[in-house]
């Protein structure tokens, strides 16, 4: 769950690098993604984040579009993302997964081990969502407006 404190400080922070220009982002963070409903995921993707993007990742919390799922744990718990752009979870362990968020109608297919899937939400909100296979494995995104 994400403290309040914590989402309001990410999210005045993620509005700040917009409004900066920062760019930045993952090399998953580019693609279209289509905007329909919420309880529709899009369809499954292949990995598109390079190794390097691993050791980048705070495993508490970051701003981006990428959560790596891996043998150790989710890559970051809290996540904040810009709407409109696809969140990519990467499963990074050697067995199929699936992703569900826990207050929304929205699964994953089954992602193959070293697999991806992307969402693009229809709208702004808190998102908190589990692994299937260790229910242990939980996380939250924040899909917040870029301030453009």
């Amino acid at each position: 769950m994400i403290r309040p404190a914590v989402l309001i400080a990410g999210v005045a922070l993620a509005l700040a690098a917009a409004g900066c220009g920062g760019g930045g982002g993952s090399a998953a963070s580019s693609g279209g993604g289509g905007s329909g409903p919420a309880s529709t995921p899009s369809t499954p993707a292949s990995s598109t984040t390079s190794s390097a993007a691993t050791t980048t990742i705070d495993p508490n919390f970051a701003f981006g579009q990428t959560v790596l799922v891996t043998s150790k744990g989710i890559r970051p718990k809290e996540l904040v993302s810009v709407w409109h752009k696809p969140v990519i979870w990467q499963n990074q362990t050697g067995h199929a997964i699936r992703v569900i968020f826990d207050h929304t109608p929205v699964s994953s297919p089954v992602i193959p081990a070293h697999g991806s899937w992307r969402y693009n939400s229809s709208t702004a909100g808190a998102f908190a969502y589990h692994v299937t296979t260790r229910p242990t494995l939980h996380g939250a995104v924040q899909v917040t407006p870029a301030s453009n």
